[in-house]
């Protein structure tokens, strides 16, 4: 078969430009990041397949931010309502695993409302009245806590939100406990006294379940052993003088309920009481504005609704989308299944034909072949009717086809998530050359001469040896043999070297080099960057060759991680 190659890595790859090694050491592989346990994998023309070995019953994969998430419940988690799970990070072609988190960490809405921000509060010290607020950096490794130690007595459960530097308490108490209910408090933490603060001292019995913070006001949820639902504002901002006041009108009845309730950009509320959209400017309003849109009775919240900092986009009983940004309300018509993903800058939904992208800035719609489930920068992954798995990028138009599942998410611009149909979790790992514009090369040779050229459109290249003509073509059979008269009309570009992505190395010398789309050789400086790149298979092909053949390559960046790889 005929391996395709871009033009550019072909132009720099056809130079020769000596040069001396560069002296480096392997950096150890920082934070437990390490390459996933793999079934088995599946190697494609432009991305390699991998079935991961984790249980077919885990959470996931749920994308949050740039990460993709997958979790099992914790041994230790017993009930119904248990929310610890054991925690596998993807990402990059990496893993990582945290024991032991919160199910908050889970939801992507909840990361939004935190201003992007990956936080969870856990005990101290296995103490059952000590705790501690962590914030994980980029690469879920944990940064310096945002709380260090704070006392809290009698608790079953706590939840965390942040903005800025200001921490909000949200714990349950097992005391006060009546035919299963329990008293829930909204606090901020004081940072001078290491204590937390309940906003507006109460003791009476209710539950309060936050929602949201915005300029040091909370906005909770407040449930009433009678089964009642108020919305309440609960100010913190005068730390001499929190108080707390409803929002008018939202009293439900019993087991009424009250959903996506948020802040928008100016301050005012949104919300869906018995399924109708309501706004309130607490500045301004004396009552809630009630609105025509109304929140689909038919789906789970969860799939029919989704919040980011500026917008809220919804379904409603007949699946037409809605998108609100607070001020104003776009209507998307119907959408096949209630199927759509909402961005900050974008919303992707689903249509009878594939897919739409929707730019809130440019007011553009860009049509797609499927319906959108995830998306990072210009990478989109999603599913058709058929079930079929895609990925597409929307910068050169290049779509592939990756199987079959549901529910797939990217966490990069190389790396898509998915559950198959047999219930596991799928990787695809896209080469970088399949992001780039492709042609095709060829083998001539005439019928009088061993010499064999690649060649590409009206130019050819001689090819040394059998071992940079396989990093170009799988069989002997891809050579063609023309008349003398077309290999002479070809402009001669001298000798080939081997394709980008083969892998050299010296005799007696264990460093392994990949050749580079910049016609240099890449150390790689472990066998676990190896394996993230290349896959299980990663050592089975690597070509010996002689230093006076290495020299003509010249050395490029070491490869440290399986990024470096795109940069060469």
């Amino acid at each position: 078969m005929i391996k395709k190659m871009s033009l550019f890595a072909l132009a720099l790859i056809f130079a020769s430009q000596p040069a001396m090694p560069v002296a480096a050491q392997a950096q150890a592989d920082a934070g437990g990041w390490q390459a996933p346990q793999i079934e088995a994998a599946w190697n494609y023309d432009g991305y390699r397949v991998e079935r991961h070995a984790l249980a077919s019953d885990i959470v996931g994969p749920v994308s949050v931010g740039d990460l993709v998430l997958v979790a099992d419940p914790a041994d230790s988690c017993t009930g119904v309502d248990c929310d610890i799970y054991h925690v596998t990070m993807l990402k990059d072609g990496m893993s990582k695993h945290i024991p032991n988190l919160p199910g908050t960490l889970l939801d992507e809405t909840r990361y939004r409302l935190n201003d992007d921000r990956l936080v969870y509060i856990t005990n101290l010290k296995n103490s059952d009245t000590h705790f501690t607020v962590v914030e994980l950096d980029a690469e879920f490794n944990e940064s310096e806590a945002l709380v260090e130690d704070v006392f809290l007595t009698s608790v079953t459960d706590v939840d965390v939100m942040v903005e800025g530097i200001e921490v909000y308490l949200n714990p349950e108490f097992n005391n006060n406990t009546t035919g299963g209910y329990q008293q829930k408090a909204v606090y901020i933490y004081d940072h001078k006294s290491g204590l937390a603060d309940i906003i507006g001292k109460h003791y009476d019995l209710r539950r309060e379940n936050l929602l949201d913070v915005q300029d040091r006001i909370a906005l909770a949820s407040w449930e009433f052993k009678s089964g009642n639902e108020q919305l309440w504002l609960m100010n913190a901002e005068d730390e001499d003088n929190r108080f707390y006041e409803a929002v008018p009108y939202t009293w439900t009845e019993p087991e009424g309920d009250i959903v996506g309730a948020h802040f928008t950009k100016d301050g005012s509320i949104e919300y869906f009481q018995y399924f109708k959209r309501f706004t309130f400017d607490p500045k301004t309003d004396e009552r809630p504005v009630e609105h025509p849109e109304t929140l689909s009775w038919y789906r789970d919240v969860r799939d029919a609704l989704q919040i980011t900092r500026d917008r809220m986009a919804w379904v409603d009983a007949e699946d037409t989308l809605f998108v609100s940004d607070g001020d104003s309300v776009l209507n998307f018509g119907l959408v096949p299944g209630g199927v759509f993903t909402l961005q900050s800058d974008r919303i992707f939904y689903a249509t009878a034909e594939g897919g739409v992208v929707y730019d809130f800035a440019r007011a553009e719609e860009t049509q797609l072949g499927f319906g959108v489930t995830d998306a990072v920068q210009n990478i989109v992954v999603g599913t058709d009717q058929a079930g079929t798995v895609w990925y597409q990028n929307l910068d050169t138009g290049k779509i592939m086809n990756l199987g079959f599942g549901s529910s797939p998410v990217v966490s990069d611009a190389y790396h898509v998530y998915w559950r198959g149909d047999d219930n596991k979790v799928y990787e695809t790992t896209i080469s970088p050359s399949a992001r780039t514009n492709i042609e095709t090369v060829s083998a001539l040779k005439t019928s009088d001469s061993p010499r064999v050229y690649l060649v590409s459109g009206t130019q050819k290249w001689y090819i040394p040896n059998e071992d940079v003509y396989f990093s170009y073509f799988d069989s002997w059979t891809d050579v063609k043999n023309v008349e003398q008269a077309q290999v002479d009309s070809l402009e001669n570009k001298g000798t080939i070297k081997f394709a980008p992505g083969t892998l050299v190395k010296l005799a007696n010398d264990p460093r392994v080099y990949t050749v580079g789309e910049d016609g240099k050789l890449h150390w790689i400086t472990s066998q676990t960057v190896a394996y993230a790149i290349y896959g299980s298979i990663w050592n089975r092909d690597i070509v010996e060759v002689p230093m006076s053949e290495m020299v003509n390559y010249g050395y490029g960046i070491n490869i440290y991680t399986e990024a470096d790889i795109y940069s060469i």
